[in-house]
């Protein structure tokens, strides 16, 4: 008589065939000589699934657990079997209890997915679908109402806004995305890290407030904190647990791009876009947001760097051999981009373009970025405007006010002309952000 290993075996290797109603009769024998065996009712709550019999698999799975309730595999069978019967809700608190299993975190977190997914992606199908980005979608329908609706809030935001993403607005939601993975961890059982924490908070000061003095501490405060979250993510953290995080992530990262990109189009606050560029791109260089999806997201935050020498001044000769660093950094990643990516063909061209026109930078030896769209062009009224705007305040609203007026008191074909419109929403970021609020709230209303 053929005793339970050798049945088991059996079937084991029918399975691997894909002969499961074979496999499913070896195991229904090995449980004869052994009723118990949590391992073989394991194999039938499988086999089951694999037939397609979702209720019979989850009726053995939780035969499984009773006769082992410390054995993972079976609560990871039952929330599988739940997730097919559509029973999501109940899968997710299988999952949940499965968390305490730290060795075996990759059996649940599928089923964690699964369950999430099918229980938020209505609300978040109902969005539409951001223009800018095709990475945060994938993901957007994985967590909960607080993750959808802080995507939505970022996402969804006019990019040049620059009252909608303020520094406090990007700032509040760079923390709530870092809360947010937090109630993951802790949903997941997994130990919770001060340096998530430690790196969000140091990523979202205000760092052109603070006195020159104290700026390179702080830049490098904010360097050893990065390297301190990427050497968790990448040696603590589970590789199926990042399938939760990364997304996270990047939700704080997109909230500081959409902030420094405000900067950049203002022609203002330089340092600070170029602190926040330093806060993203550590995470991308050093491979924890290396997925071929994050390399348009990776050339857009060196792209915010680039921009920060915009209106620098001099440039000297470590600034220019770090700009053609950059460019350097950015041709590889063209060549790495997907080629399916939906904005591949405007990526490609956009980026090529940046190269190029900081490589001329660098050839000419030109004394610092003027500030216009192209280096050849002259200072704009309006980029005098904002250089003259701490000297003489009145000059600039003056100066400002005509640049304003006269774009306003265009034809309604050329004032809505992609052109004009850029140079519209400029004007409006430069206003907000170098604090004349009152002439904000008049170009606001014009037509």
């Amino acid at each position: 008589m053929a005793s339970f290993e050798d049945l088991k075996g059996q079937g084991n290797e029918c399975f691997k065939k894909g002969e499961y109603e074979l496999a499913l009769d070896f195991y229904r024998k090995a449980l004869i000589i052994s009723p118990s065996s949590h391992v073989a009712l394991s194999n039938c709550s499988l086999v089951f699934f694999k037939l397609e019999r979702y209720q019979s698999a989850l009726e053995e799975a939780n035969k499984c657990i009773a006769a082992n309730q410390g054995w993972a595999k079976g609560y990871a069978r039952k929330a599988a079997a739940l997730n097919a019967l559509g029973k999501h809700a109940e899968a997710k608190e299988v999952c949940v209890t499965g968390f305490a299993f730290q060795e075996q975190l990759h059996l649940f977190v599928e089923e964690w997915l699964k369950a999430s997914r099918c229980l938020v992606s209505p609300k978040f199908q109902a969005l539409k679908q951001p223009p800018w980005s095709d990475v945060l979608p994938e993901a957007a329908d994985l967590f909960c109402d607080e993750y959808c609706d802080l995507l939505y809030k970022i996402s969804y935001l006019r990019l040049s806004d620059a009252q909608s993403m303020s520094h406090e607005v990007m700032a509040e939601s760079v923390l709530r995305a870092v809360k947010i993975a937090e109630s993951v961890l802790s949903e997941f059982r997994y130990p919770l890290t001060p340096s998530l924490h430690e790196w969000a908070e140091a990523a979202v000061i205000h760092f052109e407030s603070h006195p020159t003095s104290e700026r390179g501490e702080l830049m490098s405060d904010l360097l050893k904190k990065t390297t301190s979250l990427v050497g968790w993510l990448k040696n603590d953290v589970h590789k199926s647990l990042r399938q939760v995080l990364d997304p996270i992530l990047m939700l704080a990262l997109s909230a500081m791009l959409v902030r420094g990109n405000i900067l950049s189009q203002a022609y203002t606050g330089f340092l600070s876009t170029e602190y926040l560029g330093y806060a993203c791109v550590g995470f991308f260089e050093q491979g924890v947001l290396s997925d071929p999806k994050f390399v348009a997201f990776h050339m857009a935050v060196l792209s915010m760097i680039l921009n920060s020498y915009r209106l620098r001044g001099a440039l000297d000769e470590s600034e220019v051999e770090l700009i053609r660093g950059l460019c350097h950094k950015l041709e590889n990643l063209l060549i790495h981009l997907p080629k399916d990516h939906k904005n591949y063909d405007f990526i490609k061209q956009h980026y090529e373009h940046t190269v190029k026109v900081f490589q001329e930078i660098c050839a000419k030896v030109i004394t610092g970025f003027t500030g216009s769209h192209d280096p050849s062009e002259a200072l704009s009224e309006l980029e005098l405007a904002l250089l003259k705007c701490e000297e003489d305040p009145d000059m600039a609203m003056d100066i400002a006010v005509k640049y304003i007026t006269d774009i306003a008191g265009k034809t309604e074909a050329s004032r809505t002309s992609s052109i004009s419109r850029i140079n519209f929403i400029d004007a409006e970021n430069m206003l907000y952000t170098t604090g004349m609020y009152t002439l904000y709230s008049y170009t606001a209303n014009l037509p």
